[in-house]
């Protein structure tokens, strides 16, 4: 068996350019289509509500997305911001369910698209009981998230 070649390193004093990469926008811009396609929210836009069938998810690319739910009387209660390299919106297309919160944008902001199609092509890539344990993990995420909400 021939010996592993060591990983190489870049000279000493050499900079690398690295970014603010998260391994999901990783993933999302090697595997993705050849042309992604980004859409921008000014602030206070809607991506999408609480209840909306989900037929994409969004990686924030720049700005920020706050989550919120309606609570018992009616008003909506921010829970959640996320930011540059998150992704919002796949809890629905990971177990086909309707929207558990409702995205909106906090300041203007720009999120790559990710289609139902696209999502599922990736998604059913994966082991099958990895697949069956990730779908799990949200059901119990979406059945703890709807238990706080109710206090």
């Amino acid at each position: 068996m021939a010996a592993r070649k060591p990983a190489s390193k870049p000279p000493a004093g050499k900079r690398i350019k690295t970014s603010r990469e998260t391994p999901v926008r990783r993933t999302v811009l090697e595997a993705g289509p050849p042309e992604l396609v980004i859409e921008r929210f000014a602030k206070g836009q809607v991506l999408f509500h609480e209840g909306d069938f989900a037929d994409r998810a969004f990686v924030i690319k720049s700005g920020a997305v706050g989550l919120s739910r309606r609570t018992r009387s009616g008003e909506q209660s921010h829970f959640l911001t996320l930011r540059d390299g998150e992704i919002v919106g796949e809890m629905a297309l990971i177990v086909d369910i309707k929207r558990t919160a409702t995205a909106t944008a906090r300041e203007d902001t720009e999120a790559i698209v990710i289609g139902r199609r696209e999502f599922d092509f990736h998604l059913e890539k994966l082991n099958p009981f990895v697949l069956r344990i990730l779908r799990v993990l949200v059901k119990r995420l979406k059945d703890t998230t709807d238990a706080y909400m109710e206090y």
